[in-house]
């Protein structure tokens, strides 16, 4: 079975489908809702006048416009057979040798809306199998007639009138429902930041763009390392840009943007090197009363922000047993959470989201939720700390410090930026 699958309109699949029909042929539509032109105007395109459709007479499709009974008389009037299914959902155009099945109905709204829809090619054996099944379906449904049509049409006429009213104040209710912003969609504003970080970052004078270079070593095998670096003293250095003036320092792991997504993740240089890490990293703190000894306070995970609801890209997740490293009351403030989803826009770090011990994501009481009382206390708690978190503190991984563990396609032609916030280095990468 061959088949073709789309998410797009998929009228003209219907149209070039009964083009391909002698006749003779009988032609299969199913739809539960019905309105506008689309099946006269298929029927008057095929050579083949062998229609059967079936619908469903819903009081609801009706009184609401879904169904449009005068094109159900028209279709009778020109010979078509139409019949009435209880439990019909499905959308189908069946004829000897193909099948197109997805979620428009034969109706007007349908090419406004997103839809799918799957062609395939029927073997014999498929065709027959189907075809009984479609035979056995208008078996269970009832043939209409005009005069059925029009009692059904009689008895809806009253609902009709009343449901008119009720649209009125169906429409009055999705204005305030637009104009409250129940519905708006947090990625426009992520897009729009992500736009304005990207034009940032094409107008700096000191960012730098870099092009990565591969290189085959010579080995038996074709092995191939991605350079983005030169050796320049004791620091890695931009390759192209003037030495000193911004650098890598070797084995450091550092915070990286994808200016294209916004998502995060962290780099790491070895002598000729620049790499992606995948693990995580954690934050290790000093306390001055324990001289000589550092404690595993946080630990970042880089996340993509359409991947969680809070359109988060670092997510802190605090060790509770070294909390007092932060501060004397960290633990009574950070009492309850689990972790904290921070969005750095490339100018400013912001608290998105708090994940409250015991609860999954988007479940947390309401004193968790963003503009509420306890979650302002966690924020400026830990907005004056996210910077040296996040951008001041060595990273560290049980791992060690070993080479990049993953290195850049370099067949996407990504390139490398530097860019600067509040006096600290970090680095994006890029595809114009």
């Amino acid at each position: 079975m061959k088949s073709q699958f789309e998410f797009t309109d998929v009228t003209e699949t219907w149209f070039s489908t009964v083009k391909n029909v002698n006749n003779k042929e009988e032609i299969y539509i199913l739809s539960p809702y019905i309105t506008g032109s689309t099946i006269k105007d298929l029927f008057e395109k095929s050579e083949s006048k062998n229609f059967r459709v079936v619908t469903k007479l819903e009081i609801s499709a009706y009184v609401s416009g879904a169904l449009d009974l005068d094109v159900l008389r028209d279709l009778i009037c020109l010979g078509v057979k139409v019949f009435h299914h209880p439990s019909l959902h499905a959308k189908i155009l069946l004829t000897k040798r193909e099948i197109v099945s997805g979620s428009q109905n034969f109706t007007n709204g349908g090419r406004k809306n997103l839809e799918a829809f799957n062609k395939s090619e029927l073997s014999p054996k498929e065709s027959q199998i189907i075809r009984k099944k479609a035979t056995d379906i208008l078996n269970e449904a009832v043939l209409l007639s005009k005069i059925k049509i029009d009692k059904f049409e009689e008895i809806c006429a009253p609902l009709s009138k009343d449901f008119q009213k009720m649209k009125e104040k169906l429409q009055d209710l999705e204005i305030l429902v637009q104009k409250e912003g129940v519905f708006d969609d947090p990625k426009k504003n992520l897009n729009d930041q992500i736009k304005s970080f990207q034009n940032f970052l094409s107008s700096k004078p000191d960012s730098v763009k870099v092009q990565l270079v591969e290189r085959e070593i010579q080995t038996g095998f074709n092995i191939y390392e991605y350079w983005t670096m030169k050796r320049w003293l004791e620091f890695q250095v931009l390759n192209r840009f003037q030495s000193g003036k911004i650098a890598l320092k070797s084995k450091r792991k550092y915070l990286c943007l994808d200016a294209t997504t916004h998502s995060t993740f962290i780099v790491r240089a070895n002598k000729t090197q620049i790499g992606q890490i995948y693990n995580d990293g954690t934050v290790y703190i000093t306390n001055p009363k324990y001289p000589g000894y550092s404690y595993p306070v946080v630990k970042i995970d880089c996340l993509t922000p359409s991947d969680n609801i809070h359109l988060a890209n670092l997510k802190l997740r605090f060790n509770r047993s070294h909390l007092f490293v932060l501060s004397s009351n960290a633990e009574k403030i950070l009492k309850q959470v689990d972790c904290v989803y921070v969005y750095f826009n490339g100018f400013s770090l912001n608290l998105a989201g708090i994940k409250q011990t015991g609860l999954p994501d988007g479940q947390e009481n309401e004193e968790f939720v963003k503009g509420s009382e306890r979650f302002n206390e966690i924020e400026n708690f830990l907005k004056p700390k996210l910077k040296s978190l996040i951008f001041e503190r060595e990273w560290r991984h049980s791992n060690g410090y070993s080479s990049p563990e993953k290195f850049f396609d370099v067949s996407r032609f990504i390139e490398l930026n530097v860019g600067k916030y509040r006096g600290q280095y970090f680095y994006t990468i890029y595809q114009p």
